[in-house]
């Protein structure tokens, strides 16, 4: 299907040129650090989100979450122990790290920006696109860390192309299939950039 990031099989481990944390490298991702504001924390590790059962997210469906993507599904939970609300904005490139070398690292391609209100702990379950087409997809058991923000200048072309568009879940599918293209080799294709303006 054009969600399944699967596209080329083999062994998680495998020697390759991937990107670090791309494809089927098992280093760690490289990009900006990402700090959030002043008076927020997030509870780590990061979990897995079921949006069919979403009992440890506090009971948030689907309907609910943020962002888009199919495979890599996390509920952080932010903490605001100040007197006032926070805006949190994670950006496009934010990249959410599994615990383990055989479960998708995690991509958005969209900003995503929410309230965390005062004094509460704020469940903020969200869809995102797998980095890592060799591993299998997220389940709520799985455990992640906050990563960096990717620099790559294609990966930043799709970000732009992508910034304020309406994604649905067709359009998702053919998100994950460009981010595949990227994880392997460097730079857009015509079709990919075609695909992605015409959303």
């Amino acid at each position: 299907t054009l969600t399944a990031c699967n596209a080329s099989g083999g062994p998680a481990n495998a020697q390759s040129a991937d990107r670090p944390g791309f494809g089927r490298s098992t280093a760690a991702p490289v990009g900006a650090p990402f700090t959030l504001p002043e008076g927020i924390t997030l509870e780590t590790p990061i979990s897995g989100y079921a949006p069919e059962d979403p009992w440890k997210c506090n009971d948030i469906y689907g309907d609910e979450a943020h962002g888009h993507g199919a495979l890599v599904q996390l509920c952080p939970i932010f903490r605001n122990p100040t007197g006032a609300p926070i805006t949190v904005t994670l950006p496009p490139g934010l990249i959410f790290i599994s615990n383990s070398s055989q479960v998708q690292n995690g991509i958005l391609t969209q900003r995503i920006a929410f309230e965390v209100p005062a004094g509460e702990r704020f469940f903020a379950p969200m869809y995102m696109y797998c980095a890592n087409a060799p591993r299998r997809s997220t389940a709520d058991k799985d455990d992640y860390t906050l990563g960096p923000v990717t620099q790559y200048a294609d990966f930043q072309e799709l970000f732009r192309i992508l910034e304020g568009r309406d994604i649905s879940r067709d359009d998702a599918g053919w998100i994950q299939v460009i981010v595949n293209h990227l994880q392997r080799k460097p730079g857009l294709t015509a079709e990919d950039r075609a695909r992605a303006m015409s959303m």
